[in-house]
Protein backbone atom coordinates (compact mmCIF):
# COMPACT_ATOMS: atom_id res chain seq x y z
CA UNK A 1 0.00 0.00 0.00
CA UNK A 2 1.52 3.41 -1.39
CA UNK A 3 2.22 5.93 1.51
CA UNK A 4 -0.57 8.79 1.04
CA UNK A 5 0.25 12.45 2.52
CA UNK A 6 -2.12 15.32 3.22
CA UNK A 7 -0.65 17.84 0.62
CA UNK A 8 -2.51 18.81 -2.57
CA UNK A 9 -1.13 17.11 -5.70
CA UNK A 10 1.67 19.16 -7.49
CA UNK A 11 1.35 21.72 -9.83
CA UNK A 12 2.66 21.92 -13.41
CA UNK A 13 5.75 22.73 -13.59
CA UNK A 14 6.70 26.23 -14.79
CA UNK A 15 9.45 26.40 -17.75
CA UNK A 16 10.29 29.64 -16.41
CA UNK A 17 10.92 28.93 -12.90
CA UNK A 18 14.47 26.83 -13.58
CA UNK A 19 16.61 29.54 -14.10
CA UNK A 20 15.40 31.88 -11.38
CA UNK A 21 15.44 28.84 -8.77
CA UNK A 22 19.13 28.21 -9.40
CA UNK A 23 20.00 32.23 -9.21
CA UNK A 24 18.59 31.49 -5.93
CA UNK A 25 20.55 28.25 -4.83
CA UNK A 26 23.46 29.67 -5.52
CA UNK A 27 22.70 32.64 -3.49
CA UNK A 28 21.57 30.45 -1.02
CA UNK A 29 24.57 28.60 -0.54
CA UNK A 30 26.86 31.48 -1.20
CA UNK A 31 25.65 33.13 2.26
CA UNK A 32 26.88 29.77 3.69
CA UNK A 33 30.08 30.53 3.13
CA UNK A 34 30.79 27.32 1.06
CA UNK A 35 33.90 27.04 -1.37
CA UNK A 36 33.26 28.49 -4.98
CA UNK A 37 34.09 25.15 -6.66
CA UNK A 38 31.83 23.19 -4.78
CA UNK A 39 28.63 25.66 -4.88
CA UNK A 40 29.42 24.83 -8.45
CA UNK A 41 29.05 21.12 -8.21
CA UNK A 42 25.78 21.33 -6.38
CA UNK A 43 24.03 23.92 -8.81
CA UNK A 44 24.87 21.33 -11.61
CA UNK A 45 23.47 18.82 -9.67
CA UNK A 46 20.89 21.22 -8.89
CA UNK A 47 20.24 22.30 -12.91
CA UNK A 48 19.68 18.54 -13.61
CA UNK A 49 16.76 17.91 -11.00
CA UNK A 50 15.23 21.23 -12.08
CA UNK A 51 15.48 20.17 -15.80
CA UNK A 52 14.03 16.76 -15.05
CA UNK A 53 11.45 18.27 -13.11
CA UNK A 54 10.18 20.05 -16.33
CA UNK A 55 10.64 17.42 -18.15
CA UNK A 56 8.07 15.62 -16.06
CA UNK A 57 5.87 17.99 -15.21
CA UNK A 58 6.42 17.83 -11.87
CA UNK A 59 6.01 21.19 -9.74
CA UNK A 60 8.53 22.43 -7.26
CA UNK A 61 5.85 22.42 -4.52
CA UNK A 62 5.46 18.49 -5.00
CA UNK A 63 9.02 17.42 -4.29
CA UNK A 64 9.64 14.43 -2.03
CA UNK A 65 11.06 11.13 -1.24
CA UNK A 66 9.50 9.40 -3.91
CA UNK A 67 10.31 11.99 -6.65
CA UNK A 68 14.06 12.05 -5.53
CA UNK A 69 13.93 8.25 -5.64
CA UNK A 70 12.52 8.64 -9.52
CA UNK A 71 15.34 11.23 -10.43
CA UNK A 72 17.80 9.49 -9.17
CA UNK A 73 16.64 5.95 -11.40
CA UNK A 74 15.86 7.48 -14.43
CA UNK A 75 17.92 6.97 -17.72
CA UNK A 76 19.15 10.80 -18.26
CA UNK A 77 18.12 12.29 -21.88
CA UNK A 78 17.65 15.75 -20.35
CA UNK A 79 18.06 18.69 -22.25
CA UNK A 80 17.03 22.37 -22.04
CA UNK A 81 16.29 25.22 -23.88
CA UNK A 82 19.13 27.64 -22.00
CA UNK A 83 21.22 24.66 -20.52
CA UNK A 84 21.25 22.08 -23.02
CA UNK A 85 22.16 18.44 -22.93
CA UNK A 86 23.47 17.00 -19.96
CA UNK A 87 26.04 14.24 -19.81
CA UNK A 88 24.77 11.24 -19.51
CA UNK A 89 26.20 10.02 -15.86
CA UNK A 90 25.56 8.12 -13.15
CA UNK A 91 23.69 9.56 -10.17
CA UNK A 92 23.37 6.77 -8.54
CA UNK A 93 25.91 7.67 -5.77
CA UNK A 94 24.69 9.33 -2.05
CA UNK A 95 27.53 11.87 -2.96
CA UNK A 96 25.84 13.35 -6.30
CA UNK A 97 22.43 12.87 -4.55
CA UNK A 98 23.43 14.82 -1.50
CA UNK A 99 23.93 17.93 -3.79
CA UNK A 100 20.60 16.87 -5.15
CA UNK A 101 18.87 17.40 -1.53
CA UNK A 102 20.74 20.47 -1.08
CA UNK A 103 18.51 22.21 -3.70
CA UNK A 104 15.68 20.50 -1.64
CA UNK A 105 16.30 22.11 1.73
CA UNK A 106 16.40 25.39 -0.38
CA UNK A 107 13.47 25.10 -1.86
CA UNK A 108 11.43 24.26 1.62
CA UNK A 109 13.62 27.47 3.38
CA UNK A 110 12.42 29.91 0.88
CA UNK A 111 8.77 28.53 0.79
CA UNK A 112 8.67 26.69 -2.55
CA UNK A 113 8.18 23.10 -1.75
CA UNK A 114 5.52 21.87 0.77
CA UNK A 115 6.49 19.89 4.04
CA UNK A 116 4.70 19.10 7.20
CA UNK A 117 7.29 22.07 8.73
CA UNK A 118 7.15 19.35 12.09
CA UNK A 119 11.41 18.46 11.14
CA UNK A 120 13.17 21.20 14.31
CA UNK A 121 9.83 20.28 16.89
CA UNK A 122 10.90 16.83 16.34
CA UNK A 123 14.35 17.09 16.80
CA UNK A 124 13.58 19.19 20.27
CA UNK A 125 11.29 16.40 21.03
CA UNK A 126 13.65 13.51 20.59
CA UNK A 127 16.76 15.36 22.46
CA UNK A 128 14.36 15.77 25.42
CA UNK A 129 13.45 12.38 25.21
CA UNK A 130 17.41 10.99 25.20
CA UNK A 131 17.70 13.61 28.07
CA UNK A 132 14.94 12.23 29.96
CA UNK A 133 16.60 8.40 29.13
CA UNK A 134 20.11 9.64 30.30
CA UNK A 135 18.66 10.63 33.54
CA UNK A 136 17.27 7.28 33.92
CA UNK A 137 20.37 5.68 33.70
CA UNK A 138 20.84 4.65 30.19
CA UNK A 139 24.20 3.87 28.50
CA UNK A 140 25.65 6.11 26.62
CA UNK A 141 25.66 3.65 23.31
CA UNK A 142 22.07 2.95 23.67
CA UNK A 143 21.69 7.00 24.34
CA UNK A 144 23.54 7.30 20.89
CA UNK A 145 21.38 4.74 19.03
CA UNK A 146 18.13 6.08 20.05
CA UNK A 147 19.30 10.02 19.04
CA UNK A 148 20.34 9.45 15.59
CA UNK A 149 17.63 6.50 15.25
CA UNK A 150 15.09 9.58 16.05
CA UNK A 151 16.48 12.04 13.52
CA UNK A 152 16.78 9.48 11.17
CA UNK A 153 13.40 8.70 11.39
CA UNK A 154 12.24 12.76 11.59
CA UNK A 155 14.69 13.30 8.71
CA UNK A 156 12.73 10.80 6.22
CA UNK A 157 9.31 11.37 8.03
CA UNK A 158 10.12 15.58 7.07
CA UNK A 159 10.91 14.18 3.09
CA UNK A 160 8.40 11.79 2.75
CA UNK A 161 6.12 14.82 3.80
CA UNK A 162 4.41 12.74 6.75
CA UNK A 163 3.37 14.47 9.65
CA UNK A 164 3.93 13.09 13.19
CA UNK A 165 0.79 12.51 14.23
CA UNK A 166 0.82 9.47 11.78
CA UNK A 167 4.28 8.00 13.20
CA UNK A 168 2.45 5.06 14.89
CA UNK A 169 0.96 4.05 11.92
CA UNK A 170 2.75 0.33 11.28
CA UNK A 171 2.87 0.51 7.64
CA UNK A 172 4.51 4.06 8.05
CA UNK A 173 7.18 2.48 10.83
CA UNK A 174 7.82 -0.34 7.75
CA UNK A 175 8.16 2.02 5.03
CA UNK A 176 10.97 3.60 6.89
CA UNK A 177 12.96 0.63 7.96
CA UNK A 178 13.05 -0.56 4.20
CA UNK A 179 13.73 2.77 2.43
CA UNK A 180 16.06 3.70 0.25
CA UNK A 181 17.83 6.14 2.30
CA UNK A 182 18.79 9.39 0.20
CA UNK A 183 17.98 11.27 3.77
CA UNK A 184 20.29 14.22 4.63
CA UNK A 185 22.55 13.24 7.53
CA UNK A 186 24.84 10.79 6.09
CA UNK A 187 22.07 8.01 7.69
CA UNK A 188 21.70 4.61 5.91
CA UNK A 189 18.72 2.45 5.67
CA UNK A 190 18.31 0.47 8.86
CA UNK A 191 17.30 -3.23 6.81
CA UNK A 192 20.66 -2.69 5.21
CA UNK A 193 22.54 -2.13 7.94
CA UNK A 194 21.26 -5.53 10.22
CA UNK A 195 20.09 -2.67 12.15
CA UNK A 196 15.98 -2.88 12.09
CA UNK A 197 15.13 -4.92 15.13
CA UNK A 198 17.00 -2.29 17.32
CA UNK A 199 15.10 1.29 15.75
CA UNK A 200 11.87 -0.91 15.92
CA UNK A 201 12.12 -1.41 19.57
CA UNK A 202 13.27 2.64 19.66
CA UNK A 203 10.50 3.60 18.14
CA UNK A 204 7.75 1.85 19.81
CA UNK A 205 5.40 3.18 22.14
CA UNK A 206 7.61 1.61 24.89
CA UNK A 207 10.71 3.30 23.52
CA UNK A 208 10.80 7.06 21.81
CA UNK A 209 7.65 6.74 20.31
CA UNK A 210 5.52 7.45 22.78
CA UNK A 211 7.30 10.65 23.51
CA UNK A 212 7.31 12.05 20.23
CA UNK A 213 3.78 11.89 19.69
Amino acid sequence: MPLTTARSAPSEADPGTAPECLSEFRDWLQQSGMAASRILSICNAGRRLLTWLQAEGIGLDGIDNDVLRRFRQHDCRCTHAKWGHFKRRARSSRQYMSRVVELVRCLEQTGRTAHPGELEEGFRLADDFVLHCAAEGYTTSTLTRYRSGYRHFLTWLHGARIPMREMANAHVLSSFLQHDCLCAGGFQTPVSTGTAAPWQRALQPEGGGRFLR
